[in-house]
């Protein structure tokens, strides 16, 4: 069994990387525009949600995870503007 997945969700040129270790569980994430990381947090069993953002080259990024350790789970919700277009928004769950 591995101890350590990663996963990457995008939205256009913004990206959130989610790595999540299962002993002990704990979830490190890094949110990038066009490369360039904007920001990062880190999950465990004190600290179960985290809200980062950041923009770079007109672009702003925002993302909220929530940890669920009895039901074993990661919520993302994952939010993108760009100039002229506007946002959109993506949720995304994953199960561990």
């Amino acid at each position: 069994m591995f101890e350590r997945v990663c996963h990457t969700f995008s939205i256009g040129p913004a990206s959130l990387e989610l790595c999540i270790n299962l002993n002990p569980i704990s979830v490190q994430a890094k949110l990038s525009i066009l490369g360039v990381t904007v920001a990062n947090c880190l999950l465990d069993a004190s600290h179960q949600q985290c809200k980062i953002g950041g923009s770079f080259s007109g672009f702003k990024a925002e993302v909220v995870i929530s940890l669920n350790i009895p039901a074993k789970t990661i919520t993302i919700e994952f939010k993108l503007c760009a100039p002229i277009i506007g946002c959109t928004s993506k949720a995304f769950t994953i199960h561990f």
